[in-house]
């Protein structure tokens, strides 16, 4: 692990994947290094919750694959609702999206690449809003 990695962050990121264990470990691995996290199985849930939250939660992380609807379709309900929110796709095919700009983890995926990726994007979104 890298021990030059932050253990305290005050950003909220809120997790979706349907299959629990994977859920849990990402949340587990996450709160390791501080972060406060909002979990949910289900993507339409997590809509919901983003909806009511939007203003609190600072990274996305979903998973690509899930029933009743997909991480893509999740993101673009996401950002139809805040178009500047990050978001990481996790999936077990991420040949799926080589084509796609959109950051992707591939599953499986150890925790401190799981830490180093979130960290990277909100540093990048950090210094955005500084510059603005």
């Amino acid at each position: 692990m890298n021990k030059n990695l932050p253990t305290e962050n005050e950003e909220k990121i809120l997790v979706v994947d349907d299959n629990e264990m994977v859920a849990i470990v990402t949340e587990r691995g996450l709160k390791m290094f501080g972060y406060k996290t909002d979990v949910f199985l289900s993507p339409i849930e997590a809509l919901e919750f983003f909806k009511e939250n939007r203003d609190k939660i600072d990274l996305v992380l979903t998973d690509l694959k899930m029933p009743g609807m997909n991480g893509e379709e999740l993101a673009a309900k996401i950002r139809k609702i805040c178009a500047e929110i990050p978001i990481i796709f996790m999936t077990g095919t991420p040949h799926e999206m080589e084509s796609s700009d959109e950051i992707v983890l591939g599953k499986p995926f150890s925790i401190e690449v799981l830490q180093n990726t979130v960290r990277e994007i909100l540093d990048v979104v950090v210094a955005e809003k500084e510059e603005n």
